[in-house]
């Protein structure tokens, strides 16, 4: 049975000089619910290219141009459109030619009709597929960018209110201007973001002239950016519900761009006269479809809210754990069977409203960095199309999962960042050329979390950054004295590009020039309480470091606990490469080194005293020694990190727990090779592992080289 494409909209080009073959081939299409578009040559159907057909039908002999040089010059286009030829003369030499010119496949003529519509069916439906596969990709792009922008924009009003106050606050003219600045190169890289685009490039052309002190606003200069205010809202609403602005909404946004430009020149009355009108359709139209308002997505919860939560079921936890231990009392043997019941009961809820609430608090506060920078990609097309340049991008690490918060901050920083990288730091094709560089720059974004730090770096291969210019820059814009050109290191020249109005952009274009991205990517990793470093050599390329803290909220982890002496330790689970006892394993001593065999590899073995001592902790609770002299009966805890093993000789293995981890503190002094503590159901403390320190310390490196390592 034939399938329907009746709804699919792209048609198939149908090219064959006989008029007799183009009716069979519209026939078999039509049967289909395809539409086609008929070409009687090859030169005929490349002017159709531009109507975005699906599938390519051309036969192989035609006056002209034959179907293998038709297809390469298609390809010289179009390297995404399937191309079928058709031919009478089908031997080794032409498939060859057409498999090497970019043709799909080769169907002899006569053709079977059956035979043509399965091959016509496997290619609408692998376009189908990725059409579907690009639009999901498109709509959490979208989502993303609503979501974001939607934030950045909620108290914009409040804020262009505040501009009619007698004695300015530069801060809140920052705060428009970054919140604008933002969306707009945001709305650039998505489909229906190009009023929203425009509308902000003239909107924050007007605010950066506020904070340069050339514009003040009047009566008229404040009813144009309320109107501007109204529009962006109603613009990220419509790119919510994938629509255009109607014929009425695109005359007000182009009414109110002209009205921001003439602000900028001084006509604010002639040129706002139309802004009340203007405003009103706005507010009429934005009633229209309440049910795609951002509002009604949900109920916006705050981070102290949900840290609360995190907080709550954290002591649910260790309730549950409490739970666990006195139903495993001796006396609870004796209750009668009816109590035991309902306590295995009780005790199988708790564990699973302890699970759900867990996940679902986590799942709430976190987001991966690919959904959150996933609009880079669009981002670093549009810019390096719109500079000309050749550039790749590399990214590793984007499955981190990280606190809203951060994700928020890192995709506004990267924004920047990206753009920044392309315009400044990567050089054009022919300036690399005549250096002996590849004529394709390359941006690398890597992310990872070790230690409770999230780190971000941006490489980049580009011409590095001029010391000398960024300082004559800086001063050239009064942002620091002549006095201090010469006392300044790299690294506080470099971060002079973070100083509010620093740029060494010539002109102002819609990717820089402004002075306000790089002052963006400081501002937000300071309210991060992290850092960003600068590193750079001329000709070499440029490399900025950013360190965040992960937000100290409640951590819940699978461990094992296991005891040494008095001691008890948590051992992650997902550490763990084998439990099992020292009898059972090959062991040898050299020196004063014990180890095993494990896995064809030497693995060398220590006690928890062993390791403790060696660190020099001074803490009197994890100096005690291993309960029994006989290593031989100790249980083996073979730990795993990356490649590297180690063997950890303990008393006793004791059971699984799901450890609520609550990080080193003033009262509760670090301890090296931990990461914080976890109360027992008996109240007793249990000290957790951090792996990838734990087993660095326990192959003998030292404390600053476990530093180095992280």
């Amino acid at each position: 049975m034939s399938k329907d494409y009746s709804k699919f909209t792209e048609p198939v080009l149908i090219v064959d000089d006989e008029e007799g073959i183009r009716s069979d081939l519209k026939y078999l299409a039509d049967s289909l619910g395809l539409k086609s578009i008929l070409a009687p040559d090859a030169q005929t159907a490349l002017e159709y290219i531009k109507d975005n057909p699906c599938l390519i039908i051309s036969d192989f002999r035609m006056p002209g141009m034959d179907g293998v040089q038709f297809c390469v010059e298609v390809r010289k286009v179009r390297l995404d459109i399937p191309f079928l030829l058709l031919s009478g003369f089908v031997d080794k030499d032409v498939a060859i030619a057409g498999l090497q010119s970019g043709v799909s496949d080769v169907v002899e003529k006569p053709y079977d009709h059956n035979v043509l519509k399965k091959h016509i069916e496997k290619f609408v439906d692998a376009r189908i597929t990725y059409l579907a596969a690009e639009e999901k990709e498109m709509d959490e792009i979208l989502m993303l960018f609503v979501e974001e922008a939607t934030t950045l924009l909620e108290d914009l009003e409040k804020h262009i209110l505040r501009l009619e106050e007698e004695v300015l606050d530069p801060a809140v003219v920052d705060l428009l201007f970054r919140a604008v600045h933002s969306v707009k190169g945001g709305a650039g890289a998505i489909p229906n973001g190009k009023w929203l685009a425009m509308l902000g490039h003239s909107f924050e052309s007007c605010l950066s002239m506020i904070k340069n002190g050339q514009l003040k606003l009047d009566g008229d200069g404040m009813e144009v950016f309320l109107l501007s205010s109204d529009l962006c809202q109603k613009l990220i609403r419509l790119i919510k519900v994938k629509a255009e602005p109607s014929a009425e909404l695109a005359q007000t946004i182009d009414t109110c761009i002209q009205s921001l430009e003439a602000l900028k020149s001084g006509q604010s009355k002639t040129a706002t006269s139309a802004a009340p009108a203007a405003s009103a359709v706005v507010k009429t139209d934005a009633t229209e479809k309440k049910d795609s308002s951002p509002e009604n997505d949900g109920v916006w919860v705050s981070n102290e809210k949900l840290d609360s939560f995190m907080k709550l079921s954290g002591e649910l936890i260790v309730l549950k754990n409490y739970f666990h231990v006195l139903n495993h009392e001796p006396e609870m043997r004796n209750l009668s069977t009816r109590v035991t019941t309902k306590n295995t009961d009780f005790s199988y809820s708790l564990n699973k409203i302890t699970d759900t609430l867990q996940e679902q608090i986590m799942s709430i506060r976190k987001v991966t960095l690919e959904r959150a920078l996933s609009k880079l990609p669009r981002i670093f097309r549009q810019v390096t199309k719109e500079v000309n340049k050749k550039v790749k991008l590399e990214t590793e690490g984007f499955e981190l999962g990280v606190d809203r918060t951060i994700a928020n901050a890192l995709s506004t920083c990267m924004t920047h960042m990206l753009r920044n990288a392309i315009d400044h730091g990567i050089e054009k094709a022919e300036v690399r050329e005549a250096g002996g560089k590849p004529a394709e720059g390359t941006i690398k974004i890597v992310t990872k979390e070790e230690k409770g730090m999230i780190y971000l770096t941006i490489i980049d291969d580009g011409g590095g950054i001029d010391r000398e210019r960024v300082i004559s820059k800086a001063i050239e814009k009064g942002l620091i004295e002549e006095s201090k050109r010469t006392g300044l290191t790299d690294e506080e020249a470099f971060d002079l590009i973070f100083l509010p109005g620093f740029s060494t952009a010539e002109k102002v274009t819609g990717i820089s020039g402004r002075g306000v991205g790089m002052d963006v990517v400081k501002s937000e990793i300071l309210n991060l309480k992290g850092k960003v470093r600068i590193q750079s050599k001329l000709t070499v390329g440029t490399t900025f470091k950013i360190e965040v803290p992960v937000p100290k909220t409640v951590m819940v982890e699978q461990t094992v606990l296991v005891k040494s002496g008095e001691t008890l330790i948590a051992v992650p689970l997902n550490a763990i490469a084998q439990l099992t006892s020292n009898a059972k394993l090959t062991t040898s001593t050299v020196g004063f080194q014990k180890t095993c065999q494990f896995q064809g590899r030497t693995v060398p073995l220590k006690t928890f005293i062993e390791i403790s001592e060696q660190i020099s902790s001074g803490d009197e609770v994890v100096k005690r020694k291993l309960s029994t002299e006989n290593t031989d009966t100790a249980s083996i805890v073979i730990l795993q990190h990356k490649s590297e093993y180690m063997g950890l000789m303990v008393d006793s293995i004791h059971d699984q727990l799901e450890a609520v981890i609550r990080p080193f503190d003033k009262v509760t002094n670090s301890f090296p090779g931990f990461k914080g503590t976890t109360v027992l159901g008996d109240d007793s403390i249990a000290y957790v592992v951090a792996p990838e320190e734990f087993v660095i310390l326990g192959l003998g490196l030292n404390k600053d080289k476990t530093v180095e390592a992280a």
